[in-house]
């Protein structure tokens, strides 16, 4: 750590069970401030073997923000993640079906916090990978603009709103996705005059249609990869 600037952590850790499983799990963290500049990240990497199969599994995330004093304490923000989890059966070169990667990138203006007016311009993309042979194709790239943000005329009327535009292109014929081309959008007026005497709430939304029915599939995977949690209450396995 460092006084007015930040600090900086790396952490090691590792499992081992005779021949039967060894883990390594790296962890960095980066928190630095400066100057109007803001810098926050972490990575994670876990790597294991099994009797199973062996793995490696890859989660860095980085955010940039810069805030603007001179333009009235705009800001200015840069997002981005990574998850990679290549796996592998014993022996074997090969990708199993159980791999799967991906890029975000996001890029966001937002205005100063302010008592009547606060609004965001955000726009983000998604670069989606499947497992072939013994790499990663690209399969999909999505994009998205956002604009959301609320304004306030005292404590009479108050206007907020959500806008949405994503645009999914499908490169190969891998996988089950479709392009699309998709929008959403809420606008919320309220109304508080008199003293609650009269009183409104206005709401308009817009939509490309109805969301087509997705199916999920949950895939077990090793300890500290995964983001939900089994619970076995009925005990059928």
């Amino acid at each position: 750590k460092k006084q007015g600037l930040g600090s900086l952590k790396y952490e090691l850790s590792g499992f081992g069970r005779d021949s039967i499983y060894e883990g390594w799990k790296h962890l960095v963290e980066l928190d630095v401030a400066k100057n109007g500049w803001e810098i926050e990240g972490q990575g994670n990497l876990l790597t294991n073997t099994s009797l199973q199969e062996k793995s490696r599994f890859a989660r860095p995330k980085l955010r940039v923000k810069k805030t603007f004093e001179k333009l009235n304490n705009w800001q200015l923000q840069w997002y981005g993640e990574r998850e990679k989890n290549d796996r592998f059966g014993l022996g074997s070169d090969t990708l199993s079906a159980q791999s799967f990667y991906y890029d975000l990138y996001r890029t966001r203006l937002q205005s100063p916090q302010s008592e009547k007016l606060n609004t965001g311009l955000q726009y983000s993309q998604r670069f989606d990978y499947q497992p072939f042979e013994d790499q990663f194709r690209q399969i999909a790239v999505a994009e998205e603009i956002n604009w959301n943000g609320d304004w306030r005329g005292g404590r009479v009327s108050r206007l907020n709103w959500n806008l949405t535009y994503r645009n999914l292109e499908v490169n190969e014929n891998r996988s089950n996705l479709e392009p699309q081309e998709t929008y959403l959008g809420r606008i919320q007026h309220q109304l508080n005059a008199w003293k609650g005497t009269l009183r409104s709430s206005t709401t308009y939304e817009i939509g490309s249609g109805q969301e087509p029915k997705i199916e999920y599939n949950y895939l077990k995977v090793q300890k500290g990869e995964g983001t939900y949690v089994w619970m076995d209450y009925n005990r059928d396995s």
